[in-house]
């Protein structure tokens, strides 16, 4: 077992090990269909790009929303509640970044460019939402926006599009 190389609140990059958390996982789970591998950061590290200018309004984001769609997770497990946070999300997000050029995918759908990453199987209980783009020299980069598996709660849509007009 890994811990953080540095710490969450300032903004290094995340050792990965396995469990069923969010910035704890191995090699073969969602982070590495998604393509970033171990680099993940946290959400200041897209603040500060857009401090310092490297990410603009014209910088194309990849919003990549996990949510759980497995009937077998339990008994009280209700897919369309899932399904339709997703759908709330989406539209916050349509309306509060109107202008800004914004792919969002859905459990890895749709993972054309920035980063590429392809569909995966959502973890159990999960809304996680990530936002990718690339930086300046070629290279892909991943923060996280909200984690239900770490928070233990359900997002509010209009807060999480509010997040992503810095």
């Amino acid at each position: 077992d890994a811990s953080p190389s540095q710490g969450y609140a300032g903004g290094g990059r995340m050792t990965v090990r396995q469990s069923g958390h969010l910035l704890e996982r191995g090699g073969d789970g969602v982070l590495s269909a998604l393509g970033v591998g171990q680099a993940l950061r946290p959400f200041s590290f897209l603040v500060r790009g857009v401090q310092d200018g490297a990410v603009t309004h014209a910088t194309p984001l990849r919003i990549v929303v996990e949510f759980c769609n497995s009937e077998h997770y339990s008994r009280r497990h209700d897919i369309a509640r899932y399904q339709h946070l997703y759908e709330r999300v989406a539209a916050a997000m349509h309306d509060q970044l109107r202008g800004r050029v914004v792919l969002l995918s859905p459990n890895g759908r749709g993972g054309g460019p920035p980063g590429g990453g392809g569909e995966f199987e959502p973890r159990a209980g999960a809304f996680e939402v990530f936002v990718e783009w690339q930086g300046r020299g070629g290279e892909t980069h991943m923060v996280v926006l909200f984690s239900k598996l770490e928070s233990m709660r359900y997002p509010n849509p209009a807060n999480l599009a509010q997040r992503l007009r810095v």
